[in-house]
């Protein structure tokens, strides 16, 4: 009958050589026995499982036979717990590191809210001044406005006193219908203009929708596994922004265009409106030279469309500038997280081949004292006193396979109790092997025992 498998070394537990008499078994017993009994030790929850442990391990090494037996199985367990310890350190570092990338990312985490803060900070203070900039500019066009109708109401009323005669009405009369043909001509143009622009705002929103429509598809699709990179994201989103300027841009042509169709059409009714009125007044009036107002009607307007085109000209300009700034900042976020990518994946294959080649060392020095415990005689039959049939632990990295002395990339299996590691092909030859061995190795003692 084989022995029960042990896990506890009894050796340690006494405090004692593998080499110690039985007079020094039983005073380190007797020792032990009094400081772990108990009844000295009513707050240790522990105390009887203890005391029982020392028990066994004084009853195994008393007799001779069953410290035979055990002395047999002893160099396994001081494997096993020396790889037992080295998975703890394994993971309580793994623990550690891990506390540090999260300790690391909150604090990553922190820095960029505080960025976007500060962003939206500067956002608001544009905007605000923004506001006030147009809010003048407003109040500006509306004083300018006031004036420039109060003078036309005057000048129109000294012109009214001023103009007579048949004659120079009617030629009065054929200015202002070259002004209508000029509206005329005009309104026909912006109409123009303005379908223009809608038809490449629709372009642009079309755009926009298809670029929406293929990025959520890419989303929700099952069977798409290409990977965008960072480099093609940056490309999208500028390509993204640049037509969202030139939406703004168009937007405000459009609308101004659409205020300068309103414009002119108002003109047109008022000219036709004063056409009609010119037209009851020929040969009502003497022949008195009338006031030229024509002219400084169309300086006037010509003004006011001198003053919109440079308003826009600075809107635009500002968001051109608003608009390389988001990049600028979008550029130098992008870099530094892809900084922060990098030094992180260096630190964790530092850290990954560091726990490697510790490991890897361990595993040399562990091989070696046991090579040593066994002596000269067991050194070449060192694997037959190990049954393997354990669980094999699963070990990621790069370790070398005793049995084919081949360097695997990936991961090993390693038997907890003799510490040998093995490849999945040959952990299979390995346990086969182990068991044939331990059959023949019963067989045989029966046979001994028998005669």
């Amino acid at each position: 009958m084989a022995p029960a498998e042990v896990k506890d070394d009894y050796y340690a537990i006494l405090g004692i050589s593998q080499t110690a008499t039985v007079e020094v078994i039983r005073k380190s017993y007797l020792r032990s026995a009094k400081d772990l009994h108990p009844d000295r030790n009513l707050n240790n929850v522990n105390a009887t499982a203890s005391f029982q442990l020392l028990g066994k391990a004084y009853e195994t090494l008393i007799d001779p036979a069953t410290r035979r037996q055990y002395d047999i199985q002893w160099p396994g367990i001081k494997r096993f717990q020396a790889f037992q310890a080295r998975q703890a350190e394994a993971r309580q570092a793994e623990a550690r590191q891990a506390e540090a990338r999260q300790a690391e990312a909150r604090q990553a985490e922190a820095r960029q809210a505080e960025a976007r803060r500060d962003e939206a900070r500067q956002a608001d203070a544009r905007q605000a001044d923004a506001r006030q900039t147009e809010a003048r500019q407003a109040e500006a066009r509306k004083r300018q406005a006031e004036a420039v109708k109060a003078a036309q109401k005057k000048a129109a009323e000294e012109a009214l006193r001023r103009e007579e005669g048949h004659k120079k009405w009617r030629e009065l009369l054929r200015q202002l219908q070259q002004l209508k043909s000029d509206y005329e001509n005009s309104l026909f143009q912006l109409r123009r203009e303005i379908r223009d622009l809608e038809k490449a705002l629709k372009q642009l929103q079309d755009q926009d929708a298809q670029e929406e429509k293929r990025r959520t598809g890419r989303i929700t699709s099952l069977y798409d596994t290409s990977v965008e990179t960072e480099e093609q994201k940056q490309q999208r989103e500028m390509e993204r922004l640049q037509r969202l300027v030139s939406q703004n841009i168009k937007r405000t042509a459009l609308q101004q265009k659409q205020a300068k169709y309103k414009d002119l059409e108002t003109a047109l009714e008022v000219l036709n409106g004063k056409i009609a009125a010119e037209k009851e007044k020929i040969g009502e009036n003497t022949g008195a030279e009338p006031h030229n107002w024509y002219e400084r009607i169309r300086r006037e307007q010509e003004a006011k469309r001198q003053m919109k085109e440079q308003q826009a000209r600075e809107r635009q300009a500002r968001w051109a500038a608003e608009l390389a700034e988001i990049m600028r900042k979008h550029a130098e976020r992008a870099a530094k997280e892809a900084r922060e990518a990098e030094q992180s994946r260096a630190r964790e294959s530092q850290e990954h081949m560091g726990r490697t080649s510790a490991a890897g060392e361990e595993q040399d020095e562990a091989e070696k004292r046991g090579r040593t415990a066994r002596g000269p005689e067991d050194a070449s039959h060192g694997e037959s006193l190990c049954n393997h049939r354990a669980f094999w632990h699963r070990i990621e990295g790069n370790y070398r396979c005793n049995a084919c002395e081949i360097v695997q990339r990936r991961f090993v299996f390693q038997c907890p109790l003799c510490g040998t590691m093995a490849c999945a092909r040959c952990r299979k030859i390995v346990k086969s092997q182990a068991a044939a061995d331990n059959s023949s190795q019963g067989q045989s003692f029966q046979n001994t025992s028998y005669q």
